[in-house]
């Protein structure tokens, strides 16, 4: 390639698969020297703006790799790879709001919007709480293919987070006919075992869920240790008192200020569980 431009200096062609030699070796700043000297030739090939905003993707400089992709999609508003990119960009970067919009962009104008677009425009919704939007796309795209079960997942997550419990049942119930075991997450157990307690359903099934959700979520800082609340709570409705005691007592230990009737619930419990040699005390 050298050797080519040696003949030809001003060959296009040339400069850009030398630019990606050296990105793939890699060399940044010569990929970025041989790509700036196509731009300088060609000011309105969309293709040699987004290879320069990778050359700065990889050199970890995100101003310039956001500023080259959008030069990019300027040029040529269609441009999917670059919609992608820097879509990809802010949702990796937990920009959640940039990633919707950079979303919802490409999956408006791209010329190759993929299915697996309109599943990260779906994530995106769902993550900035527009969980009316979501459930509508994902209807979309399962009626496109049903084979994205993940989607049943987040169907059933944003009909609990409108109200909807009854759907939100019946959804993460097909959710759990269709996923594999080990791609069940701590969350899918949250929210069934929410829906069964909210439409009055299986009690039991409901706190065995919430258990399980509790296994799982192995995260540090996590919050499922709050489920014991809810999980004590039903168990003090059904008067199994020893149950209700244990859950209160993970519960509370973690509560600044716990409300009095849940002390009054768990002095209650204690007092009637015969297992515990204290209760009277």
């Amino acid at each position: 390639l050298k050797a080519a431009l040696d003949a030809s200096s001003k060959d296009i062609s040339t400069l850009m698969a030398l630019g990606y030699c050296y990105k793939e070796m890699p060399n940044g700043g010569l990929a970025a020297q041989q790509y700036e000297l196509a731009e300088s030739m060609d000011q309105k090939n969309p293709l040699i703006k987004f290879m320069l905003a990778k050359v700065y993707k990889s050199a970890k400089l995100p101003d310039k790799f956001v500023a080259y992709a959008e030069k990019a999609i300027a040029l040529n508003p269609k441009y999917s790879l670059a919609l992608r990119a820097l879509a990809e960009h802010y949702y990796f970067g937990r920009q959640w709001e940039k990633a919707l919009a950079a979303y919802e962009r490409l999956v408006a104008q791209g010329d190759a919007v993929t299915i697996e677009d309109e599943m990260q425009l779906a994530n995106c919704r769902f993550i900035n709480k527009k969980y009316k939007e979501t459930s509508e796309l994902v209807d979309k795209i399962i009626a496109k293919d049903p084979s994205k079960t993940y989607l049943r997942r987040l169907k059933g997550y944003c009909e609990c987070e409108t109200g909807d419990f009854a759907k939100c049942l019946i959804g993460m119930n097909d959710y759990f006919k269709f996923a594999p075991a080990d791609k069940i997450l701590w969350s899918d157990y949250k929210y069934r075992g929410l829906a069964i307690f909210k439409t009055k359903g299986d009690t039991l099934a409901g706190i065995a869920d919430y258990k399980k959700a509790i296994e799982l979520d192995t995260a540090r800082g996590s919050e499922t240790w709050k489920l014991n609340q809810d999980i004590a709570k039903m168990y003090y409705s059904k008067k199994d008192n020893c149950s209700a005691l244990k859950h209160y007592a993970i519960y509370l230990d973690s509560v600044e200020k716990p409300q009095p009737a849940e002390l009054y619930e768990y002095g209650v419990s204690q007092y009637f569980c015969k297992d515990d040699s204290m209760r009277f005390a």
